[in-house]
């Protein structure tokens, strides 16, 4: 056996057991849910989290292919549905996906449900936190300025679709190459 056959017989577990646990590390779709289900009255909600992995960072290198929102909203107090605003931000160097209950068809005071795609986060994932907001796209009073009122359905979330970045497997590859061409001599 050539010493280059040789070679690449003992890279290839490696390879195949480097990618397969980054494939596995982040689940898609990564679900983000962090939308209460109990009513809520003159309510703000302003996160910032990791992202994908729950750690800093987890995700970077990964791309952003969809991302969907499922949603059902009831309105509480005197609350209007088209004012309900939904912000999420990511760094995957494009934009952020920002809805409003107008945006979705919604009017006056019930209950909606919908089911929307977005490819504004399509992209690589970048370092640095994500962001989630809820609130009112109109001030309204007592208590905080932007303000919703209304409860969630348990199933409301965002679905976020990833794929490991082109070229993700071939820089594994490579760097169990060096290693392994380096372990030899």
């Amino acid at each position: 056996m050539t010493r280059n056959a040789m070679f690449a017989l003992t890279a290839a577990p490696i390879v195949a057991i480097a990618s397969s646990t980054l494939a596995g590390a982040i689940p898609s779709p990564y679900v983000i849910d962090f939308f209460p289900d109990s009513t809520q009255i003159n309510n703000t909600i302003q996160l910032v989290f990791f992202g994908p992995g729950n750690a800093p960072n987890a995700a970077v290198g990964y791309e952003i292919t969809n991302v969907r929102l499922n949603i059902g909203f009831t309105t509480a107090s005197t609350f209007q549905a088209e004012n309900l605003l939904i912000n999420l931000i990511a760094n995957s160097g494009t934009t952020f996906i920002s809805v409003s209950g107008a945006d979705l068809g919604w009017s006056g005071q019930g209950t909606f449900n919908s089911d929307v795609d977005f490819s504004d986060l399509n992209g690589i994932i970048g370092p640095g936190l994500w962001s989630f907001e809820v609130q009112s796209v109109d001030p309204v009073g007592p208590g905080p300025i932007f303000a919703y009122s209304g409860s969630f359905s348990s199933d409301t979330r965002f679905e976020v679709s990833l794929i490991p970045a082109p070229g993700t497997f071939a820089l594994i590859g490579g760097a169990a190459a060096v290693g392994l061409r380096r372990r030899r001599r």
